[in-house]
């Protein structure tokens, strides 16, 4: 099963498929290398205060000859679309099943990051002194924006990360009171 975040489609908002082609070549190998890095960067920014498993679902390719388990994400590249398992799915079950609930369960500012640093990565391969204002633009934007959301600048709706080692203690005091009687 291949993993996947971005698709076909959420770069053909961004970008001409046939420019894009033009930028990492006809294999997909240079594009899914860029996403991966790109992913990496966005969680070193979000580790440890985010909840990364949320934030990047495991998504894969949707097969029917594959069983599938309860949660479990695919995208169709026939409808363009997302599922997730509301059972366990056997071999065989048609996507429109009834087992299935078809909607994006990924957050919409994550992957407009993830496109944005990921067409900066590709166009920065090919001619690093010739990259695009606009790709450049978006990029800064994106880091600034992870960076002010790592130092809780920004408040957005994404869970946090919750400690659940053994043992582990959250330490804080109460506001220091300077007229007790």
């Amino acid at each position: 099963m291949n993993k996947l975040f971005l698709t076909d489609a959420d770069f053909a908002t961004a970008i001409k498929t046939d420019h894009l082609t033009s930028i990492v070549g006809s294999g997909t190998q240079t594009l899914e290398k860029a996403c991966i890095s790109t992913q990496t960067e966005i969680e070193s920014y979000l580790r440890g205060k985010y909840d990364l498993n949320k934030l990047f679902p495991v998504i894969t390719a949707w097969n029917i000859a594959i069983e599938y388990p309860i949660d479990a994400i695919v995208y169709d590249v026939a409808t363009l679309s997302f599922y997730t398992a509301n059972e366990i799915v056997p071999a065989s079950t048609p996507i429109d099943d009834a087992k299935w609930t078809k909607g994006d369960p990924r957050d919409a500012l994550i992957v407009e990051f993830m496109i944005d640093l990921t067409l900066y990565r590709v166009h920065s391969r090919v001619a690093p002194n010739q990259v695009p204002e606009t790709r450049i633009q978006r990029r800064d934007d994106a880091i600034d924006f992870l960076k002010r959301v790592a130092k809780y600048d920004i408040t957005v709706g994404w869970a946090l990360e919750v400690d659940t080692r053994a043992g582990s203690v959250n330490w804080g005091s109460n506001e220091k009171q300077s007229k007790i009687y």
